[in-house]
């Protein structure tokens, strides 16, 4: 089992307040927390991604072999760990809810399993679709289980939010702080082509899976890009190849001995 970990870095401010059993039903749509009204001097921006300080790292789905460190990857079923944590010498934070969606229909993929103490399954449909926090005790890192979908689910993108101050009856001078509705950089599913026959190459070539794809090779006796491979001992239009033809050599030259 290939486990990844992601970690979300929050740095907080000093009085923290979250709905202590989670966000309510509401919150599931785009998960944003609901009920956390906006003061006029309220200090957020809650759906600015460019600027938003609180970040669900990703670096555990980065392909190694990828040089410019950009291409997300999930393999299907695999379980990778989130880990949601606050910086050292930071506030803790009291408020999560973490989703994952494909990007074909934004419909809710893959689970959330082995919650803690201070985590629990949401009241999305399904639960386990989303997590959010059970408590709104100080936090300061908590691991996320996710699983992800199964084949063919495609390529997903991660929606969270994050509470660090909530008055639940605004009061002057005060100011509700989170971030909702923030979305994550897509991650791709992992698909191998060559066992599904979805790879473009030649007849004459040799496909081999790869992390982001697949590569197409000639086999021996043939020239070219692996999409196109040409050879002087193919017949492709009577479906022979090189190999057949030496088969078939082999045969007659056996016949002439005996």
């Amino acid at each position: 089992m290939n486990i990844a970990v992601a970690a979300l870095l929050l740095a907080g401010v000093a009085y923290v307040h979250a709905l202590p059993g989670g966000p309510p039903l509401g919150a599931c749509a785009n998960i944003f927390p609901v009920g956390h009204t906006n003061p006029p001097n309220a200090v957020n921006n809650p759906t600015d991604n460019e600027n938003n300080p609180y970040q669900l790292n990703l670096d555990a789905f980065l392909n190694a072999s990828d040089p410019q460190r950009t291409t997300l990857l999930y393999s299907p079923g695999e379980v990778y760990e989130l880990t949601v944590t606050a910086p050292q010498g930071g506030a803790p934070y009291r408020g999560v809810m973490v989703q994952a969606r494909t990007t074909v229909d934004g419909s809710p993929v893959g689970s959330f399993s082995s919650f803690t103490a201070l985590t629990r399954a949401s009241l999305c449909t399904p639960p386990e679709s989303a997590v959010t926090h059970n408590s709104r005790a100080d936090k300061t890192s908590e691991v996320l289980t996710w699983t992800a979908p199964s084949a063919g689910t495609g390529n997903v993108q991660f929606l969270y939010a994050v509470v660090i101050e909530y008055v639940p009856e605004p009061r002057p001078g005060s100011a509700n702080m989170f971030y909702g509705t923030l979305t994550t950089g897509v991650v791709r599913e992992i698909v191998d082509e060559c066992a599904t026959g979805a790879d473009t190459c030649d007849d004459d070539a040799t496909c081999t899976d790869t992390a982001e794809g697949f590569e197409c090779t000639c086999n021996p006796g043939f020239t070219g890009n692996g999409m196109t491979c040409n050879g002087g001992t193919s017949i492709a239009g009577q479906g022979l190849s090189f190999w057949t033809l030496m088969v078939g050599a082999v045969v007659v030259a056996m016949s002439l001995l005996l």
